[in-house]
C-alpha cells in the first residue's frame, strides 16, 4: 500500500491559514482523485470529497477544463497556470489556477492553488447566462469536443445516450465510431476542407449507435482557435433528428404514392378549401374536360357545375353538415372547356386538419363519368314505358297514368 507524499495533517497545518482554495490530488488513469482539501477549499463542497473523483464532484464541462490542465500540467513536468470560471453556492468567481504536478516514484499527484480574481454582479449575470446556454444546448444537443485532428476528447450525455456508447469508449476514437458508410468519402472531406480553414460548416449526417441502428443529426461543427489563431479543437453540436427524417420520407412516400393514384386515373379528383376554390386537380381534367391545368388552379371550381346540378352546390356546407360522416355521393352534371356536359358519379368528401394552431378544411371531389350508363338507364327507363316500335306509350303506361290520377 502506498502512501501520499504528504500527511493529511501536515497538510492541514501547511494550508489552513491561506485565503486560497487548496487542492491534493492524485492521478489515476485519465483522472484524478481528491486527496485532501484545506479550510477554504470546503466552501465548494456539500459534503468531503476526499477519496473521490473529480467527475463524481463537478459537472462534465468544468471536470474536462480542469482534467485537461491537470494533465498537461504532469506532461510538461512544470507547474502552469491558467483560468476559469464557475458558480459557488449562487455567487460567481473568475478564478486563477496554479497546478503544480509533483512525483513520488510511481505515483504523480498535483498541488492545486486557486484564488479569486474577479467576483461582481455583472460577471455573475452574464456568467448565469452563458451556464443556462450551456446547460440549455447540452440538454437539447449532443456536443462532443475534438482535438485538431479530428480525435474525440470530450462527449455529453446526450451523445452517449443517443449512440448508445459510452464516454469510455469514444475518448480518444475518431467519428468513425459512428460512421454509418452512408455518405460518400467526398462528403466528409468537403467538410474537412471547410473546417481546416476556420468556417464554420453545417450538414445531415446519418450516424449508427453501438448497436447498428441508424440516426439521423443536423451538425454544426465550429473551429476553436488559440490566441494566435491557430485551431487547437473542433466543437461538433448535432440535433437529433431522425423522427423529422422518418416522417419526411414517409410524407414523401406519401405524395408519391397519391401523384401515382390520381395521376393514372380516369377519375377526376379535385380538391377545393373551404369556398371552394382549386388546390389541385388530376391530369384527367385535361384529358376527360380539356381544361389546362394552369386554367383551373385557384379558380372557383364549382363553376363547372352546370346549373341542373347548381342547387346541390349551393347548398353544400349545409348538406355535409347534416351527413355524419361528411361525405355524400351524388350525380353531378359537369360543363366541359367547349361548354359541352359530362354526367359524373360524385363523392363529395369533408377533410379538416391543424395547421400552425388553426382549424383548416378542404373539400375532396372523386367523380366517374357516367354519361353513356346514365344515356343506357333513361333509355331502358323509357323502353319501359313505351312501344320498342312505335314508340308510343303502352299499357304500362297507361296504368301508371290512371293509378295517379285516381290516387
Amino acid at each position: 500500500m502506498s502512501y501520499p507524499i504528504i500527511t493529511q495533517k501536515q497538510f492541514h497545518l501547511l494550508y489552513d491559514l491561506v485565503d486560497e482554495y487548496v487542492f491534493f490530488m492524485r492521478k489515476e488513469g485519465n483522472t484524478f482523485i481528491y486527496e485532501y482539501i484545506n479550510k477554504k477549499a470546503e466552501e465548494i463542497f456539500n459534503e468531503n470529497p476526499q477519496g473521490r473523483q473529480l467527475e463524481q464532484c463537478f459537472d462534465d464541462f468544468h471536470c474536462k477544463t480542469i482534467i485537461y490542465h491537470y494533465n498537461r500540467a504532469c506532461t510538461l513536468k512544470q507547474s502552469i497556470s491558467y483560468q476559469d470560471h464557475h458558480c459557488i453556492k449562487g455567487a460567481t468567481f473568475v478564478n486563477e489556477t496554479l497546478a503544480i504536478p509533483v512525483f513520488d516514484g510511481d505515483n504523480v499527484y498535483i498541488l492545486a492553488t486557486t484564488r479569486e480574481v474577479i467576483k461582481t454582479k455583472e460577471l455573475q449575470e452574464s456568467t448565469y447566462i452563458l451556464e443556462s446556454y450551456r446547460k440549455g444546448v447540452n440538454d437539447a444537443a449532443l456536443v462532443a469536443m475534438t482535438n485538431e485532428k479530428g480525435i474525440i476528447e470530450m462527449v455529453n450525455e446526450l451523445f452517449e445516450s443517443t449512440s448508445k456508447f459510452q464516454k469510455e469508449e469514444l475518448i480518444g476514437k475518431s467519428f468513425w465510431m459512428i460512421n454509418s458508410n452512408y455518405h460518400e468519402d467526398s462528403y466528409f472531406k468537403q467538410m474537412w476542407v471547410s473546417i481546416q480553414k476556420g468556417e464554420i460548416w453545417r450538414g445531415q449526417i446519418r450516424n449508427r449507435t453501438k448497436y447498428g441502428s441508424f440516426y439521423w443529426v443536423d451538425a454544426t461543427i465550429i473551429p476553436i482557435t488559440n490566441e494566435n489563431g491557430i485551431i487547437e479543437k473542433y466543437l461538433t453540436i448535432q440535433f437529433d433528428n431522425t423522427e423529422k427524417k422518418q416522417m419526411m420520407t414517409e410524407l414523401r412516400n406519401i405524395e408519391r404514392s397519391f401523384k401515382l393514384i390520381t395521376e393514372h386515373s380516369n377519375d377526376l379528383i379535385a380538391i377545393t378549401d373551404e369556398d371552394g376554390y382549386l388546390l389541385y386537380s388530376s391530369p384527367s381534367h385535361e384529358t376527360i374536360l380539356n381544361y389546362e391545368k394552369e386554367e383551373l388552379l385557384g379558380t372557383y371550381y364549382l363553376n363547372i357545375i352546370a346549373k341542373e346540378s347548381s342547387y346541390l352546390i349551393e347548398n353544400l356546407k349545409t348538406t355535409l353538415m347534416q351527413n355524419n360522416n361528411n361525405k355524400i355521393r351524388t350525380e353531378l352534371l359537369i360543363k366541359t372547356k367547349d361548354e359541352s356536359t359530362i354526367w359524373t358519379d360524385t363523392t363529395i368528401t369533408t377533410v379538416q386538419s391543424t395547421v400552425y394552431d388553426e382549424e383548416q378544411k378542404w373539400y375532396v371531389f372523386v367523380s366517374r363519368e357516367i354519361t353513356e350508363k346514365r344515356a343506357l338507364e333513361e333509355q331502358l327507363k323509357f323502353l319501359a314505358f313505351h312501344d320498342s316500335l312505335t314508340g308510343l306509350p303502352n299499357r304500362r303506361m297507361f296504368y301508371e297514368k290512371c293509378q295517379k290520377l285516381f290516387n
